[in-house]
């Protein structure tokens, strides 16, 4: 990637057409530069961590995600996609406590509240799991995937 720092729009536009294009290789090098011109910048560190995801590299992706974490320790998103990765890989006690610190931060952020009840459920806490499903019902009833695990805990 050849890219200079005033193509800031360029490189996000470029990285995201890759990301959706499920082409993680080619999103990753756009954003790994991108990350050289702007270390103080989370979204391309977000993008990062997303793409080295889809390439399977996980530790990476939670680096990556570490790093947006300590550049904006307010970010919700940040800790969710960091648990989302850990939990991924089985981590399911570290995915725990950074969805908790996502909520914290945003009470009602129903992805956190729903990934934190299926993470209770991996961890066999299935009363605490369906409290969180039923803050999940009460923010946004019709939340993909609720119904499908309030039926499995009833």
């Amino acid at each position: 990637v050849t890219a200079k720092p005033e193509h800031i729009n360029g490189l996000t536009n470029q990285g995201l057409n890759f990301l959706s294009m499920r082409d993680y290789e080619n999103a990753f090098l756009v954003f790994d530069k991108a990350v050289e011109f702007f270390p103080d910048s989370v979204d391309f560190y977000h993008n990062m961590g997303m793409a080295l995801q889809g390439l399977g590299m996980e530790e990476d992706a939670l680096a990556a995600y570490h790093d947006v974490i300590s550049l904006d320790p307010l970010s919700p998103r940040s800790y969710y996609l960091y648990a989302i990765t850990a939990g991924q890989q089985g981590k399911q006690e570290e995915a725990e406590v950074y969805l908790r610190n996502a909520l914290r931060i945003q009470p009602r952020y129903v992805d956190a509240l729903f990934n934190l009840g299926v993470c209770l459920m991996k961890q066999e806490r299935m009363e605490e799991a369906y409290a969180y499903f039923l803050r999940v019902h009460y923010v946004n009833h019709l939340h993909p995937g609720l119904a499908q695990y309030m039926q499995m805990l009833r």
